[in-house]
């Protein structure tokens, strides 16, 4: 975790943003302008609400108290003798000495654990059953809508192991990557270089409690995150989570599901469950398809639609022929009318916060 996160980062429960360091492995690289930090290993502290956060193997994890993992309660007994008793027996959501103590998850929340299971669980597998070269002509929109500038501090909301987040960590001054699926952060902060560590903050999150402080971002960038968020109060809150991280007139890039006609065509006949207006998918996923008017009905209280593209735009007897040649039929598709209406698996919008 780099130590300048803290310009950035609020008490996603108490919005206090004067939050103590406890370090237990760390390590120090000195420039010709300052001394940096980098900490492996250790806690942060909300002097407010009393709250403890873990950074374990150089991510910071500030999950609802819900959603926390009993992995915590072993890092606590790990490092007993370096940490302070206001932690150790003292502090919320649990101590060392106490058991993880949940409260009824609701449907939601059930949800929530399912998929960061899930997302867990296939870390190391995720690119290689969506690869670059099949969703070539959906990074390539991505690039054309995210002109982001050299000073600008960026959030990727749902990054997942990486796949968008790679193509944009040299193009601005900070990159905030946030995810549920620690298991997905280790495996993206893996791959990238010394120099590439020294940009990014790997952060575990849930996106409804986002522990950033108010108009912090020039922009914010979520890749097919909202149409798997259960339940259309969740995704509000979500929503207004963006606004409020977001400065004024600052870029927000959001892709979900399109419930195109293919995809009910699909369903008609028996070939997906998928195509439905909501459910799960395999492994117990949730996901929610957005018409085109329902997502700028959705988006038009905070921000308004500068761009809405279709994308993954993906033929079934194609796609099992030639990975290449569905790219480039994707990339034509995408510039009909038909995309929205007919093809596109995804939208793509980009807007800016009103």
């Amino acid at each position: 975790m780099n130590l300048n996160i803290f310009d950035f980062l609020q008490c996603p429960f108490c919005a206090n943003s004067i939050m103590e360091l406890f370090p237990i492995e760390q390590k120090k690289e000195r420039t010709d302008i300052k001394q940096s930090g980098y900490v492996i290993s250790g806690v942060i502290y909300c002097m407010k609400c009393f709250r403890w956060f873990p950074i374990r193997e150089g991510i910071l994890s500030m999950m609802p108290d819900t959603l926390r993992d009993i992995k915590e309660i072993e890092f606590l007994k790990k490092y007993h003798e370096r940490l302070p008793e206001k932690i150790l027996f003292h502090s919320k959501p649990f101590s060392i000495d106490q058991k993880i103590s949940f409260h009824k998850l609701d449907d939601v929340e059930r949800d929530k654990k399912q998929e960061i299971e899930v997302r867990d669980r296939e870390s190391d597998l995720y690119e290689q059953l969506y690869p670059d070269n099949l969703l070539r002509a959906e990074l390539e929109i991505y690039h054309k809508m995210c002109n982001f500038k050299p000073d600008d501090v960026v959030l990727d909301l749902g990054c997942g192991t990486g796949r968008v987040t790679k193509e944009f960590i040299d193009q601005c001054a900070h990159l905030v990557a946030v995810d549920f699926s620690f298991e997905s952060l280790l495996y993206l902060q893996k791959r990238l270089t010394p120099e590439q560590l020294k940009k990014i903050h790997l952060v575990q999150v849930d996106i409804c409690y986002l522990p950033f402080r108010t108009s912090i971002f020039d922009n914010v960038i979520s890749t097919g995150v909202f149409c798997c968020i259960p339940s259309q109060d969740t995704r509000n809150l979500a929503l207004d989570n963006v606004n409020r991280i977001l400065k004024k007139n600052g870029i927000f890039i959001i892709s979900v599901y399109n419930h195109s006609m293919l995809k009910k065509i699909r369903v008609f006949l028996g070939l997906s469950k998928s195509g439905l207006k909501e459910g799960y998918q395999e492994g117990h996923v949730h996901y929610y398809n957005h018409t085109p008017q329902e997502l700028i009905n959705w988006l038009d209280p905070h921000f308004q639609i500068i761009q809405l593209v279709g994308s993954d735009n993906r033929i079934p007897v194609i796609q099992k022929l030639s990975k290449n040649l569905n790219a480039a039929i994707d990339r034509i598709i995408s510039k009909t009318p038909l995309a929205l209406s007919f093809f596109s698996r995804e939208m793509i919008a980009k807007t800016i916060k009103k």
